[in-house]
This record gives structure tokens, C-alpha cells and sequence, in this order.
């Protein structure tokens, strides 16, 4: 999805996001333009977003009217949270090193021993 993004030039709008402002008056032409060219691309990178994925994700993005509170809603869905990967981490770390503790005690016979446990 990112080189999607880059290749048309929105990946700033999911890194970074925009700020929608409510008092519009104060702004030049150049920045009207500019806020107005933001919400385009916000809206094209959404509707790509809303585009691409299944139909067990699309109901928890499409009340989100920013493409980059999106992405961050699917990339927590699909990697979880910080905490949540540490802890999957930690998880298979732990695991890794029991089935090495396990070939160690077994030796040759890991293999069997393994097969008929599970």
C-alpha cells in the first residue's frame, strides 16, 4: 500500500495528516488553495483505503473522515498496538527458547518425542 501511496503522491497525507480549520477567513488564496488541494488528497488516499479493504475491516473505517486516522485504525487491527506486539514478541521469544531447551534434553529423539506430544 505505501508504494500505492507514494506512486501517487499521498503517502504525506497518511504520515503526516492535515488539519481541517474551522475559521477559513484569515487564510490567504495561496492557502486556501493549498487547504483545498489537502482535502483532495485526503479524500482520494481514504476512498483507496476504503477501496482495498475486506469486508470485516471496511465497517470500523467508514464513519473516519481522515485517511489518516484510517490507516492507523487498520495498521492497529492488522499489527495491534505497541504493547500488543511487544507481548507477541515476548510470547514467541519464550516459545522459541522452550523448544530449544527441549532439543537440548532430547537430542536426537527431539524429533519423535515432538511428534508424538503433538
Amino acid at each position: 500500500m505505501k508504494t500505492f501511496f507514494c506512486s501517487q503522491d499521498l503517502w504525506d497525507i497518511i504520515e503526516e495528516g492535515f488539519t481541517i480549520l474551522e475559521d477559513t477567513s484569515t487564510l490567504t488564496v495561496a492557502q486556501k488553495k493549498e487547504l483545498k488541494g489537502n482535502k483532495q488528497k485526503d479524500s482520494r488516499t481514504l476512498f483507496a483505503l476504503q477501496q482495498v479493504v475486506n469486508d470485516t475491516i471496511f465497517p470500523r473505517i467508514i464513519g473516519i473522515i481522515s485517511a489518516k486516522r484510517a490507516w492507523n485504525t487498520i495498521q492497529e487491527e492488522f499489527q495491534g498496538s505497541d504493547e500488543v506486539r511487544n507481548v507477541k514478541l515476548h510470547s514467541l521469544r519464550r516459545e522459541f527458547e522452550l523448544i530449544r531447551r527441549l532439543k537440548y534434553l532430547f537430542g536426537p529423539n527431539f524429533r519423535q518425542f515432538f511428534l508424538n506430544k503433538f
